[in-house]
């Protein structure tokens, strides 16, 4: 297992390199064009006419010609890696944006932990789950700032918070608002299509200061974060990649919750505890994504995450439902659906696929809380670990500001839920 998971480690490298190839595809091109110009210019100026066939006909001459070609692409590639390596680019980390102004009205809560903050609407939160909200997918792909594109090669190689093994996985942007009108008309949603490496060089840039020679030359939170105002802006009006994410507390059928330890080599809350399943909701294909609701796409990816971390199989994830939604303020806006899930199976049958090791460590935590898989008993158990996060109680001193949002969501939700949605969740 370990020789399997070492191999991964290889391979997650591998596309991290290759990723950053692609992003560089056209630079590489220009290097081409620039071999060929020269290879072109030698048989022009350097060949009589009538040596050409006897030079065609010589193998020997081909072997010189690619060494020459080798060792010219070798020394433009060597330069061009010093050229990167030594421009005088600097990333000055800023503090976490901890509170905005709420002169707009979208936000009625701002939850801060630790140096990491939430804000959400409480009324969007209680209603989610009950909307039914098209989805449009906007064409084209997300774009980064223009001088992010003039300097790409230095912010590519120097890409904050990320490293070899960090590919470029598609995901998708939220460019609507979510409101309570916008949940009751059951208005559409727009997504756009992102990917990982736009996140990391937007909303994950925005908190620094980059700086040339000791100069800014970018500075996304004062522009593109924030208004003068000191609110963000809207996820129609931002500039950001805000890659849509979703977060989930599971319960298993012998009254435990599930939580998992952030592994390492994770870029956001390594060594942490967090949700059972999180992460960013991968792109569907056009016509099955606009097919869906926002609310089906949002369960729908969240159990994908729930599979892929937890080793469950389609069968195991019994029900989920949404419980909240709010925007990250320390990723400058990020928004992110929080769900709550149960699963017919128990505690002990849980375990981390080797695929996750790098991102999971391989251990999972439980709480568990007395009785039987009732709205009541998880109610108790979700306050209690809500109270284990408050008090750094023994194994919860390291816990993730999205797990304890995840708890306090979970809490209002299941605190008003009933009828049909109470009987999907628990009756296993």
């Amino acid at each position: 297992m370990s020789i399997y998971s070492w191999l991964l480690s290889r391979f997650r490298m591998l596309r991290g390199l290759l990723a950053r190839m692609v992003w560089l595809r056209t630079y590489y091109l220009k290097f081409l064009l620039t071999v060929l110009s020269a290879v072109l210019v030698f048989a022009f100026f350097s060949i009589n006419e009538g040596d050409w066939y006897s030079i065609a006909i010589n193998i020997q001459n081909y072997g010189y010609l690619t060494e020459a070609i080798a060792v010219l692409i070798l020394a433009i590639s060597v330069i061009k890696g010093w050229s990167i390596a030594h421009t005088d680019v600097t990333f000055e980390k800023l503090e976490p944006v901890i509170r905005i102004s709420n002169e707009t009205g979208a936000y009625d809560c701002c939850v801060p932990f630790g140096k990491q903050s939430i804000v959400f609407n409480t009324d969007v939160n209680l209603s989610l789950e009950q909307g039914s909200n098209p989805l449009r997918m906007i064409s084209g792909k997300f774009k980064l700032h223009p001088l992010i594109y003039q300097l790409l090669p230095v912010f590519i190689m120097k890409m904050p918070e990320s490293g070899l093994d960090t590919s470029d996985d598609a995901k998708v942007k939220l460019a609507s608002d979510l409101d309570p009108d916008v949940i009751r008309s059951g208005a559409t949603l727009n997504l756009q299509r992102t990917s990982y490496f736009r996140d990391r060089l937007s909303n994950t840039l925005a908190n620094y200061l980059v700086k040339m020679e000791g100069r800014v030359i970018l500075d996304l939170r004062s522009t593109e974060v924030m208004t003068r105002e000191g609110y963000f802006y809207s996820l129609r009006e931002s500039s950001l990649s805000n890659q849509l994410g979703g977060s989930v507390l599971l319960f298993t059928s012998d009254s435990t919750i599930i939580m998992l330890s952030q592994g390492n080599r994770t870029a956001e809350n390594a060594g942490r505890l967090a949700p059972a399943g999180s992460g960013s909701f991968d792109p569907l294909p056009r016509k099955k994504l606009e097919s869906l609701t926002f609310q089906e796409y949002a369960r729908r990816e969240v159990a994908r995450e729930l599979r892929e971390e937890c080793g469950l199989s389609v069968q195991d994830v019994h029900n989920v439902q949404i419980c909240g939604f709010g925007r990250y303020l320390y990723r400058n806006g990020k928004p992110e659906v929080f769900c709550v899930a149960t699963t017919r199976k128990t505690s002990n049958e849980i375990r981390i696929p080797v695929r996750e090791w790098d991102y999971q460590q391989k251990k999972v935590k439980i709480m568990p809380f007395w009785g039987a898989l009732t709205r009541e008993n998880a109610l108790t158990g979700i306050e209690q670990l809500i109270s284990n996060i408050e008090i750094k109680a023994d194994g919860y001193e390291n816990s993730s500001a999205p797990l304890y949002w995840n708890a306090l969501f979970a809490k209002h939700y299941l605190e008003a839920l009933g009828g049909e949605n109470e009987a999907k969740l628990f009756e296993l």
